[in-house]
């Protein structure tokens, strides 16, 4: 990659990053913004909003999935954020992987005996896993 190139992805990476700063509801931990999913120190780009996987149950939304790993995630205040952020940025939501979802991510949040937790003070973006203790 030249220099003219990693230019132009670091402008990039600073456009997603003010995207994602433009919060359209404030009120909450998580919010829906014009460049996705935002909450302190964490975001998701809109055109990740709907990745999925599969852990043997059948196709999931994986963010639901990989979020539930961490031990400051909400589920409960994560849920409505999301779906809310499929409506606004016109991405159709499919409820049966949702509720699929939700069931594998309440089943392996008792596995990993957490139940309700609140959110932790210092939330990290996943490019900063391994620097901030998350």
């Amino acid at each position: 990659m030249g220099i003219v190139e990693n230019r132009r992805a670091v402008a990039r990476i600073q456009e997603r990053r003010q995207a994602a700063r433009r919060v359209v509801r404030p009120d909450m931990e998580w919010a829906v913004t014009d460049g996705g999913l935002a909450c302190p120190g964490y975001w998701i780009d809109t055109d990740r909003l709907s990745e999925t996987t599969d852990r043997g149950s059948g196709p999931m939304y994986d963010w639901i999935v990989h979020l539930i790993e961490k031990d400051w995630f909400d589920l409960d205040a994560f849920l409505p954020v999301f779906v809310a952020a499929f409506e606004r940025h016109g991405i159709p939501l499919d409820t049966d992987m949702l509720d699929r979802s939700v069931a594998w991510a309440r089943r392996r949040a008792w596995q990993l005996d957490r139940g309700d937790r609140p959110v932790g003070p210092r939330l990290c973006h996943i490019s900063e896993i391994g620097r901030c203790g998350a």
